[in-house]
């Protein structure tokens, strides 16, 4: 059940003619938003064809079908992604026999295939003057070949470009949107898209979360609820991760680590927030390499405090301890089996996109009190923190208790 579901799959495709500033926009937003995966259409294409033992070269002499099989390979790649994906990609070409002749015609290559996939797509609607002289800058520094067209030449492309979108996506139930200035995606997405669908995948990880109650969680008279980070253990272990990812990608190090940045600009601690942490994971290792660290991690470097060792492997029968934790679920899945593995210790954890079938917040803790009463009339519940987010189900709780590490 946790292997097989993928919460949360949205592609925005980031258009607009040559030298409009798409890859250079993609750049920004990655910068700005590490948890999101920024790619160029034409690395997607590379990588399928280095998959075939071919190159870009091989795919500018392809005739259109062989193109357009290329092209579908891609899509099919990017439809395997979790998380949030931004794709800069083309909806059509000049048609390179009409460009000398003045009357330029253009080609379609956006694909069936990109229909079924997009679920947004932000147009680069750009003054036709800026991109004409940005594609001169491109030719005289040989930054990029750029044939040449005339600004005229660039209003009929867009123009033909727009409309072929809003058709689109109009008969496919895609949004689209114009875009003036590329420093404004991030806002365009984070304002106009993201929310109805962090509220669809809230709803969705608030039924998985009240299933896996059901499923991981036996009767019992008394239940514990622990937090794991600085309650258990006195380690903060989605820290220890990152930094050990850092050490194991060779990844330049940052004073604020990348959760801690989306925490910053999420100070009320919104699921939004816990949503794109959970972005964070996918974006930087393959499923393997996720699992195999967090398992070193866990296995290594987290030490529980003795006292609760103590604690918990001398409980009745007739008490279940529960780990409900935000935190790495593979680190702390690791280091329970390696300190107590005698105890019988559900765990409630979620914080990966494409692992996890829900996610942890504080709001998930409340729902976890809430069932557990439903299921078991008159249990009794015991929640331990360190911090004020016990706040969020400690008034359900009968007997909070806040735990100081020190």
């Amino acid at each position: 059940f946790i292997d097989s579901i993928i919460m949360l799959h949205t592609v925005i495709g980031v258009y607009g003619v040559s030298g409009s500033g798409k890859s250079h926009a993609l750049k920004g937003v990655q910068k700005a938003r590490p948890e999101w995966r920024c790619l160029d259409g034409s690395s997607i294409i590379e990588e399928v064809l280095k998959n075939q033992g071919k190159g870009l070269c091989d795919f500018g002499v392809m005739d259109e079908q062989q193109k357009t099989v290329v092209r579908n390979n891609a899509i099919q790649m990017v439809q395997s992604y979790s998380g949030m994906t931004l794709i800069a990609g083309h909806a059509s070409f000049p048609d390179s026999k009409t460009i000398l002749g003045g009357d330029v015609k253009f080609n379609n290559v956006f694909t069936e295939g990109d229909a079924q996939t997009y679920s947004a797509i932000l147009y680069l609607d750009r003054d036709p003057d800026q991109i004409f002289q940005q594609r001169t800058a491109d030719n005289d520094t040989k930054t990029k070949h750029r044939d040449f067209l005339s600004v005229e030449n660039l209003q009929d492309w867009m123009h033909h470009e727009k409309e072929l979108l809003c058709r689109v996506c109009k008969g496919s139930g895609i949004y689209f949107g114009l875009v003036k200035n590329e420093n404004d995606i991030v806002e365009y997405i984070v304002n106009r898209i993201l929310p109805p669908l962090v509220q669809e995948v809230q709803n969705k990880s608030e039924q998985a979360l009240s299933f896996a109650i059901q499923q991981a969680i036996p009767l019992a008279d008394v239940y514990l609820l622990l937090d794991g980070d600085r309650t258990l253990s006195p380690d903060d272990t989605s820290k220890i991760y990152f930094e050990s990812l850092t050490n194991y990608c060779n990844t330049p190090s940052s004073n604020d680590s990348p959760l801690k940045q989306i925490f910053t600009r999420y100070p009320d601690y919104t699921f939004q927030a816990f949503l794109e942490a959970a972005m964070l994971y996918e974006c930087f290792t393959s499923h393997a390499e996720y699992k195999r660290l967090s398992h070193d991690v866990g296995s290594n470097k987290v030490q529980l405090h003795q006292a609760w060792i103590d604690f918990l492997t001398k409980l009745p029968p007739n008490v279940h301890p529960i780990l409900v934790s935000s935190g790495n679920r593979e680190i702390w899945s690791a280091t329970l089996q390696n300190q107590l593995s005698a105890t019988q210790m559900s765990i409630i954890a979620g914080n990966h996109i494409g692992l996890h079938p829900y996610i942890v917040d504080s709001k998930a803790k409340a729902i976890v009190v809430t069932k557990l009463r439903q299921r078991r009339k008159g249990c009794k519940l015991f929640s331990f923190g360190d911090s004020g987010t016990l706040l969020s189900y400690q008034f359900q709780a009968i007997q909070p208790r806040l735990i100081s590490t020190n």
